[in-house]
């Protein structure tokens, strides 16, 4: 406790030697540790000496800051001048480390200093790098930094690299594995492809663009009659034929790999099927042919009997018609468990959308 000069045993806070001390209100005993001062609105804390203390303290585990001048406990985002840092302390006045969500934006704080971090930052036990922008903030979708352009996942903030398809541009651009867009030619899986040197867009080569061109007017016609999506067929027919490469295209215009129906005639051809999550190379009867058209008409009728969960009445989007492909009347349209994907890619690497929204 503490007596005036009169004698007098002192109560609440008091002024001594130039230290602020706090004695309790009924037994006048000298406080320590965390006290609020209620008339003042205010967390401070004292040492075991009863000494109002300021500035940053490390206390039971954790690191706190005190107000200078006050010693009020402070919250929130905080700069520490004398570390050229900015922290965060929670509404215990605790400092703060890792990711934290705050007023609905994600930050990372050093997991030993507890500094704020910004720009790019690899989060390990989730696998991605994501970029925090000056004031500390988590960015997502596309991001020009340091000259370069990003892409950020919309939900994860997981820095993209690959192909991607950027829908309000209408655009399929690639990011390299630093993130950074790429332009001009090249190599992706041993294919050669051309980015637009200005908007890094996708462009087609000559021999692709001719096969597309070769067969829109006839799947658009087949896709109005059938009730069908123009880009889903021509998507297929890309992916099943190599472009019109293959040998089976080739040799007997089957565009789709459909096997031999038991009229007409048919080639024999080797190709892939997967059992059980393996591949095998098989030997099998496909359909023969006279021309693409006769093709994606057959095409457009084995979906609209087999397949109707793929026409336009029964998906809402091509995408969705696409994963319905392996819901047929009679099983699934092919054994790949990734042909969906690969499909919804083709669409989306070319454009072929563009033909559903013309003809319809």
């Amino acid at each position: 406790v503490y007596y005036n000069n009169n004698g007098q045993m002192q109560y609440g806070q008091q002024h001594l030697n130039g230290n602020w001390y706090l004695f309790n209100g009924v037994t006048g005993a000298r406080q320590t540790g965390f006290q609020y001062i209620g008339d003042q609105h205010k967390t401070v804390y004292y040492n075991n000496n009863g000494q109002m203390q300021y500035g940053q303290q490390h206390l039971n585990g954790n690191w706190y800051l005190f107000n200078g001048v006050t010693g009020a406990r402070q919250t929130g985002f905080q700069y520490i001048g004398d570390q050229h840092k900015t922290v965060y302390y929670n509404n215990n006045g605790q400092m703060q480390y890792g990711q934290q969500h705050l007023n609905g934006n994600w930050y990372l704080f050093n997991g030993v200093t507890g500094a704020r971090q910004t720009g790019f930052q690899y989060i390990g036990d989730q696998h991605k790098t994501v970029y925090y922008n000056n004031n500390g903030q988590m960015q997502y979708g596309q991001q020009h930094l340091n000259g370069c352009w990003y892409l950020f996942d919309n939900v994860t903030g997981a820095m993209k690299t690959g192909l991607y398809y950027i829908d309000y541009q209408h655009k399929v651009v690639y990011y390299a594995g630093n993130g950074q867009m790429q332009y001009g030619l090249r190599s992706i899986n041993g294919t050669e492809l051309y980015f637009n040197h200005t908007t890094g867009a996708l462009e087609m080569n000559t021999n692709i663009a001719n096969f597309f061109n070769s067969i829109a007017t006839a799947a658009q016609q087949a896709s109005r009659r059938y009730n069908l999506y123009p880009s889903l067929m021509m998507a297929q027919a890309a992916l099943e034929s190599g472009y019109g490469d293959s040998t089976l295209t080739k040799n007997a215009h089957n565009l789709f790999g459909v096997k031999y129906s038991g009229q007409g005639s048919y080639v024999t051809m080797p190709t892939i099927e997967y059992y059980n999550g393996h591949k095998y190379s098989v030997a099998a009867k496909f359909q023969a042919y006279s021309s693409y058209y006769d093709s994606l008409e057959r095409y457009a009728q084995l979906i609209a009997n087999s397949f109707y969960n793929s026409n336009r009445t029964h998906s809402a989007n091509v995408a969705t018609a696409a994963k319905n492909l392996y819901h047929g009347k009679y099983g699934s349209y092919a054994t790949d468990p990734q042909y969906a994907d690969k499909i919804i890619n083709m669409i989306n690497l070319y454009g072929l959308l563009a033909y559903d929204n013309s003809e319809f």
